[in-house]
């Protein structure tokens, strides 16, 4: 019955333009916490993200793909640091906007993620970032010209991307929209940050919590030693696994 539901509460709003429909959907709790809440509902993924702010002196978070900013919420409180969040749909965009308005550190902003890291970029500092990347989710995948940006202008920089192959550990989810754009190692491999250095998630996938969905965090090479320090993850190195 729930499920019939929000499919006709859908059909429904998809009429409505998209500040009318964010309104609705502020209205409904269910629409709060998304996959489960912050990062999936993963607990070991929080608690990476948290070891990671606990051991680098982060001056900013960017996340991609905002969506209804469940993770986004968590981002501010967990770091106290500004975060620049970015979304593409417009229906998302506004709900995120009214939900994290309360959060003076943090800057919704609609548009391609592309795009706002290129202007981003040009007021790049030598201090170090912490990105998010959870923006694929259509046809137009944007991690590879993401992290072509990140490369090119952030040389002190920490990636973690969502919903990415833990080759090892099958039980962790990954995004696959066929023939090259598969979430997996082989786009690292092809990719700006090749040679940076990889880390995947100590915890087995069978002890995590939420959606099991994998991922994968990048450090640039002034980085690498400091990502590597952290317990709750482990190297696995700048070539493919096979």
């Amino acid at each position: 019955m729930a499920n019939q539901f929000e499919r006709a509460y859908e059909k429904l709003t998809q009429f409505l333009s998209p500040v009318s429909a964010a309104r609705l959907d502020m209205m409904r709790p269910s629409r709060r916490m998304p996959w489960g809440g912050p990062m999936n509902g993963q607990d070991g993924r929080q608690a990476i993200v948290k070891e990671l702010l606990a051991a680098v002196p982060f001056a900013q978070l960017v996340e991609t793909g905002t969506f209804r900013g469940s993770t986004t919420e968590f981002l501010s409180i967990a770091s106290a640091r500004p975060v620049v969040t970015v979304e593409a749909v417009p229906r998302n965009y506004e709900y995120a906007r009214r939900r994290l308005k309360r959060f003076e550190d943090v800057r919704v902003v609609e548009g391609d993620s592309r795009r706002c890291l290129t202007e981003l970029a040009l007021s790049a500092t030598e201090l170090p970032v912490l990105f998010y990347l959870d923006a694929h989710w259509a046809e137009d995948l944007p991690l590879e010209g993401e992290l072509e940006i990140i490369e090119n202008s952030w040389p002190k920089a920490v990636v973690l991307v969502d919903d990415f192959e833990v080759p090892d550990d099958p039980g962790y989810g990954f995004d696959n929209y066929g023939l090259g754009k598969s979430l997996d190692h082989g786009l690292l491999d092809r990719s700006a940050v090749a040679a940076w250095d990889r880390f995947a998630p100590v915890l087995p996938s069978a002890e995590e919590t939420g959606a099991l969905r994998g991922c994968v965090v990048i450090a640039s090479p002034e980085m690498s030693a400091q990502v590597q320090g952290a317990s709750l993850l482990r190297r696995i190195g700048t070539q493919p696994l096979v």
